[in-house]
Formats: C-alpha cells, sequence, structure tokens
C-alpha cells in the first residue's frame, strides 16, 4: 500500500486511460502522490497499439488531431506526428472523388454549396435536434452530404445513424477544419506512453482490477483493500455501472477494424482518407496507414485499415474483397480483425452524471464528460481541481 505523509490526503485513482493518467499528473501538480490502479496489463485505456509482425495496428483506427489544444507541443514533437493529406477521397455512385480544402479551382458545385451551408450553420446556434437531422435540414446538396459528410461523421462519431446533438457537433467541427489528423510514429498507444512518463510521483499498478469501491475504500479482487482520503474513478461507462449501481451502463458504439497487408510495389500509395457512404458498401471508411506514418508497417510493406460499425458486421472475406476491388489490388494479406464492443458510448444524450462528485466519489471520463481524447484529458484535470477544493 501506498505510504505517504500524514499532511498529505491519500488519493486513489482508477482508471489508467488518458482522463486517469491526466488526472494523476494534474494532481501531481497540486503536491500529492497519487495512486492509480489499472485492471489491464498496459495503460491508456482505449487507445491502444498492437505489435504484429513490424505492423503497428492501433486498437480501432484513431488518428490524433493537431488542433487539440490539451496536446502539448512537447507532446507532440515526442510522438513525432505525421498526418493525412487534408481532405479526403469519396466514393460516389459511379466514381472516386478528391475534395482538397486548400484547392478551391478544384472543387465542384455541390462541395462550395456544401460548404457554404456548413459554415452558416456554424455561425448560427444550434437546434436542438440530432445531428443527422441537421445535416439534411442545413441547405447542403443532398449528394454531398450522402457521399462526403455524412461518412466522415460517422467515423469520428461510430454512429451510423448520427444520433448525437447537433450541438456536439458544432462544437468539434472546428477542431477538424483547422487541424490535421495525425499519427504517432510509435502507434496511438505512445499517447497515453508519454502521459506515464511525465508522472513522478504516481504509483501505477497494473493487472489490479477493483471489485468494490466506496468513499473511503478500494476492494481489488484479489481481496487486497487500499484506504483513501479521495477515489477518483476514471472508467468507461459499462465498467462504471458494474461498481456504482445507480450509474447506467448506457449504449455502446461498436466497430470492427480489419488490417490487410500487402506488397508497396503493389498499390497506388495515397496519404488521403477514403469515405464510402453507399449503402451497400461494407466499409465507412478505409486508409494506407504507412503511406501517412511509414513506421506502421516494414518495409517495402503497406498497411491498410478498414472501419465498420453497427449491429450488423461484414465478413472480414467481404471487406477484404471490397479493398481489392475499390483499389485495384490482388495478393491482399488479412492480418488482424478487431471487434470493439464499446470503441464510444452514445451521444444521443448527456452524459449521466452532472457533477464530478456523487456520493462521496469523485469521477473523470466519459460519464461525466463527452467522449474524445482531447475531453479525456480536460476531464482527469478537472476531477482533479475538484478534489484539491474539496481537501
Amino acid at each position: 500500500m501506498i505510504q505517504q505523509k500524514k499532511h498529505l490526503p491519500r488519493i486513489v485513482v482508477v482508471g489508467g486511460g488518458l482522463a486517469g493518467l491526466s488526472a494523476a499528473l494534474k494532481l501531481e501538480s497540486f503536491g500529492y502522490n497519487p495512486l492509480l490502479l489499472e485492471a489491464s496489463e498496459r495503460i491508456g485505456g482505449r487507445v491502444q497499439t498492437n505489435y504484429h509482425g513490424g505492423y503497428l495496428l492501433d486498437v480501432g483506427f484513431q488518428v490524433l488531431l493537431s488542433s487539440y489544444p490539451e496536446i502539448s507541443h512537447q507532446c507532440k514533437r515526442a510522438l513525432k506526428l505525421k498526418s493525412f493529406r487534408s481532405g479526403a477521397c469519396y466514393r460516389t455512385e459511379t466514381k472516386w472523388a478528391i475534395f482538397k480544402p486548400l484547392s478551391f479551382w478544384t472543387w465542384e458545385q455541390d462541395t462550395a454549396s456544401g460548404l457554404f451551408a456548413l459554415g452558416k450553420a456554424l455561425t448560427t446556434s444550434a437546434p436542438k435536434v440530432d445531428t443527422e437531422t441537421l445535416i439534411h435540414s442545413m441547405g447542403a446538396p443532398e449528394t454531398w452530404v450522402d457521399d462526403f459528410l455524412a461518412p466522415f461523421l460517422r467515423g469520428v462519431f461510430l454512429d451510423k445513424h448520427l444520433e448525437l446533438s447537433a450541438s456536439r457537433f458544432l462544437k468539434l467541427i472546428p477542431l477538424f477544419i483547422w487541424g490535421k489528423a495525425c499519427l504517432p510514429a510509435e502507434g496511438m498507444g505512445a499517447l497515453p506512453r508519454w502521459y506515464a512518463k511525465q508522472l513522478q510521483k504516481t504509483r501505477i499498478f497494473l493487472n489490479s482490477p477493483v471489485a468494490e469501491v466506496s468513499s473511503n475504500q478500494v476492494i481489488l479482487w484479489d481481496g487486497q483493500k487500499i484506504s483513501a482520503d479521495f477515489i477518483l474513478l476514471a472508467l468507461s461507462q459499462p465498467e462504471l455501472a458494474k461498481l456504482i449501481p445507480d450509474i447506467p451502463a448506457g449504449e455502446s458504439r461498436t466497430t470492427c477494424c480489419d488490417y490487410f497487408a500487402v506488397d508497396a510495389e503493389h498499390i497506388d500509395p495515397s496519404r488521403y482518407l477514403f469515405l464510402d457512404g453507399r449503402v451497400d458498401s461494407p466499409v465507412n471508411n478505409f486508409s494506407i496507414l504507412s503511406t501517412v506514418q511509414p513506421s506502421y508497417a516494414p518495409k517495402g510493406k503497406h498497411l491498410i485499415s478498414a472501419t465498420a460499425m453497427g449491429q450488423y458486421l461484414p465478413s472480414v472475406a467481404a471487406v477484404k474483397s471490397y479493398i481489392e476491388e475499390e483499389l485495384k489490388l490482388s495478393h491482399l494479406q488479412s492480418l488482424e480483425r478487431q471487434i470493439i464492443q464499446h470503441a464510444l458510448p452514445s451521444q444521443a444524450g448527456a452524459p449521466p452524471l452532472t457533477t464530478r462528485e456523487h456520493n462521496g466519489l469523485f469521477f473523470a471520463g466519459e460519464a461525466v464528460d463527452p467522449p474524445s481524447i482531447n475531453d479525456a484529458i480536460i476531464s482527469g484535470k478537472q476531477a482533479a481541481k475538484a478534489i484539491f477544493d474539496a481537501f
């Protein structure tokens, strides 16, 4: 058990994702020495990277936006970020088209009209409707919405029907407009590892799942009891609901990510994100990750990721056949399929908690704040500040 000076509160942080790591770092800035408990064998929560024969396979397609205000320049430099090309390739019924936001002379009429309508929506008060309703009612051409905007947003929010509120969408879209989508040299899992390296006074215990929790005690599954003055829970909603009965598990967004390898000589490399909003498409988006960040694949190879979502997922064979047909490929090798049951919580409504303190416990993460990398870091800081104010 952690030993602390008598004048310092004993603080336990449960959960080693970005919210928990951010909370621990902020607690250290207040002079505290927290104990962080993580149930799995590595920190990071949903932000993880697996290693497969020289390939970096992020757990689900994820990117780090250069415009996230909570990611410091020091962190960005350490991660050695490389970015996708601005814009995207998007599938119409007859062809692939490219949207280059800075090449105004290449815009088709629908693109110009769609961006004008989106810009107008950003400058007006958000109506109390879901995002699907908003994007189809803001006056943009339906083909542009169906072919480009809707599949882009589905990939961001992992929400096939775009049930999240229009206000949430309008708040986040400027980050995509002004920032670039990036990948770290060592995969997305390098981000939580960077945060963990900044911790100087926090003791991290891995493989320490919590069985019970009260306002002043944590009981691990192995029976160990840890007393504390403050306990901060930074867990996903499903995991939190197992510990706190009056907090609902909520609805989860499930996603599927298939990874494929191909010889570099067989593919025309592109740093664009590919979007396909057609109803019969087995995937929503795919990308050639190693053209963005070469470290994602061994020399002479390329790594392709393809993302599907929803209740009914396509087979690996169907996704493989689709990628081969759309990119005019052969010899595509299947590497790994990841089905992530709780990739994100539903954002159709507000998080279940409206305060950071509930029944003597403190909370960070998606139970009290929106789910994103940037919001998780903010959430951890604010939860740590709530403990500081309460002491």
